[in-house]
């Protein structure tokens, strides 16, 4: 089967250069990538399984490191001075652009949370989504500190915010829109591993392993499978 998905390349095509990451400062070991964010060629974040902050600048690479020895496996901004980072330990990072700093949680420490997925809305809110504490979202800004949002029990991988909707996935448990008569499920028939927002549609990635996606058209309310 042709895959459904393409890639429009201006001026003929893209070059690819391989690009190594430097070990890591504090213990000298091999970084294994997470996540990657980036606004341009020479601004890009990369978060790592071992708590460590890689930034690309076009030049040089440097690092921050989180301290907490687990996975990051969110990183997500919307400017070069307005990136977010999560992931284990209930790690939540901001960057200024200049160095990250830790936002405190809502419902105070614990490092059995697991932070997994960061989305933005047209007001300057964050979004965070978390697997454990009964399944929260979380809302706020860097300067204004979080609130917890929403607490429906639901254990979300990810999180895509468009045309004022909030949307979930959550693994086994599909896709998942948090409302407030509870979360309402809009699939439950594919394993969501994450989602993203696109212009009046949603993509949502299935198990690791699968050569697929699903899309949901917002206006439409229909969902399609389409192969990579």
């Amino acid at each position: 089967m042709p895959p459904d998905l393409e890639f429009d390349t201006p001026e003929g095509g893209v070059t690819w250069r391989h690009t190594a990451l430097p070990t890591q400062a504090h213990n000298d070991g091999r970084p294994n990538p997470s996540a990657v964010w980036g606004t341009s060629d020479d601004d890009v974040h990369i978060a790592t399984f071992g708590g460590v902050l890689y930034h690309w600048n076009g030049a040089d690479w440097s690092q921050f490191h989180s301290g907490i020895g687990a996975p990051i496996g969110a990183v997500r901004g919307r400017a070069a001075n307005d990136v977010y980072a999560a992931g284990h330990n209930g790690t939540l990072l901001h960057f200024d652009g200049t160095a990250w700093t830790r936002i405190a949680d809502p419902d105070g420490p614990d490092t059995t949370d697991l932070l997994t997925g960061i989305a933005f809305d047209a007001d300057g809110d964050v979004y965070v989504t978390g697997r454990s504490r009964g399944g929260r979202v979380l809302r706020g800004s860097a300067r204004r500190g979080f609130t917890v949002a929403v607490r429906d029990r639901v254990a979300a991988l990810g999180v895509a915010f468009v045309e004022g909707r909030l949307l979930c996935a959550v693994g086994k448990g599909g896709v998942v829109e948090p409302t407030a008569q509870g979360p309402k499920t809009l699939r439950d028939d594919i394993a969501a591993w994450s989602i993203a927002e696109g212009e009046g549609r949603v993509y949502v990635t299935e198990t690791p392993g699968e050569a697929a996606y699903s899309e949901l058209d917002l206006a439409t309310g229909q969902w399609h499978r389409r192969y990579y």
